[in-house]
């Protein structure tokens, strides 16, 4: 199979990706508690709905499972390329950057900047974001979740999700480069199962369920998961993945 073939569009994943914003949205807006009832449903589709609602957060860890998988693939079809990964990181931050930081200049110049300045707005909450900017310009917000063990109810907390990426993204094109495919395979396959014994380790020692959720450590597991599932075939990415 030629790389060209090896990266061609895979629809099914356009699906599997519909459904994890379709279950993020639904949790975040939703908000429905599990002794929530939908009496005209029936007590058996309204206990379904209730629980895929609730459990709504699992489409950010289908997200990672996505990238993994993409990204994995992605690297694998462009080793041997001379600007493997000037090319990799360059099209991540083109992809990225501007709308990241382009919202953050709107959200600490145009608002947080004024506010902090003139007090001509009563919220708390823009003093606390203007000092902690720096952990959401350096993609560490999850970090700071981690050092903090809590949530904090900052307005761009939820920024952890991208913080998770961006760190994967910073490693993993090196593991890919150093490791032959089926030794990569089986790394995945230790992170997946090392993984969980991590987020036991931290909740042991006291760490809240949102750092369990946002540390990187506590999530790589759904990245090697989507990385296994590249097979590591040398014939499914051509001469580029040879060992």
């Amino acid at each position: 199979m030629t790389q060209k073939n090896s990266l061609e569009h895979l629809p099914g994943l356009d699906v599997v990706r519909g459904v994890a914003i379709i279950w993020v949205l639904l949790h975040h807006t939703l908000k429905i508690k599990a002794s929530s009832s939908f009496p005209l449903l029936g007590e058996w589709l309204s206990s379904y709905i209730i629980e895929f609602v609730t459990h709504g957060w699992l489409g950010v860890n289908l997200f990672f499972v996505l990238s993994g998988f993409l990204i994995t693939r992605i690297l694998l079809s462009t080793l041997k390329s001379d600007r493997y990964f000037s090319n990799f990181y360059v099209r991540r931050a083109l992809r990225i950057f501007p709308l990241y930081y382009g919202l953050l200049i709107l959200a600490f110049f145009m608002v947080c900047l004024p506010v902090c300045h003139y007090h001509f707005v009563h919220w708390a909450g823009a003093a606390r974001l203007w000092s902690d900017q720096i952990w959401y310009w350096t993609f560490l917000v999850n970090v700071k979740i981690f050092l903090t063990n809590s949530w904090q109810s900052d307005y761009f907390n939820h920024t952890w999700t991208l913080a998770v990426e961006e760190q994967f993204y910073l490693f993993w094109p090196f593991l890919c480069w150093l490791l032959a495919p089926r030794k990569l395979a089986w790394l995945c396959l230790g992170i997946v199962f090392l993984c969980p014994a991590i987020r036991i380790f931290l909740a042991w020692h006291g760490a809240s369920f949102v750092v369990l959720r946002s540390f990187t450590l506590a999530q790589i597991d759904s990245f090697a998961f989507g990385a296994f599932l590249c097979k590591f075939k040398v014939s499914d990415f051509g001469s580029a993945a040879e060992e």
